[in-house]
């Protein structure tokens, strides 16, 4: 993936496995640090919660209960939290999957700022900036 990466002018920071690389991820471009990481994960899921309206549709689960869930820094987040996310950061997201794949675009919402993480191995998302 690295090689890809940088063949398209880009290079991937690895963040920690640890369950809380999404929220780590976004916190990197957000704070250009992934100790704020809680901080953006509660932040987005306030943000889900005062929107239920918007989201419960899109939860398989009771809505309090996931809300809950989400709280725990080993809960993976997903597509609904970056759709959130990009809400509230006001940033479209791009992800990376696989060597030779085009990146698509997450979210298209129309912001000028793109938050850019590479998805990997099916459950663990790292940061992509520009060389």
């Amino acid at each position: 993936m690295d090689e890809y990466l940088a063949s398209l002018g880009f290079w991937r920071k690895q963040i920690a496995g640890d369950g809380s690389c999404l929220f780590r991820a976004v916190s990197e471009h957000i704070h250009h640090t992934q100790s704020k990481h809680e901080q953006v994960r509660l932040t987005c899921v306030e943000f889900i919660s005062a929107n239920r309206k918007v989201y419960e549709s899109f939860i398989e689960t009771d809505f309090d209960q996931y809300v809950t869930n989400m709280r725990d820094v080993k809960v993976w987040g997903g597509h609904l939290e970056i759709h959130a996310m990009a809400d509230i950061y006001k940033r479209d997201f791009m992800i990376f999957e696989k060597p030779g794949k085009d990146p698509y675009l997450a979210t298209n919402k129309g912001f000028t700022d793109v938050i850019m993480l590479c998805y990997t191995h099916g459950n663990h998302y790292d940061t992509v900036y520009p060389r």
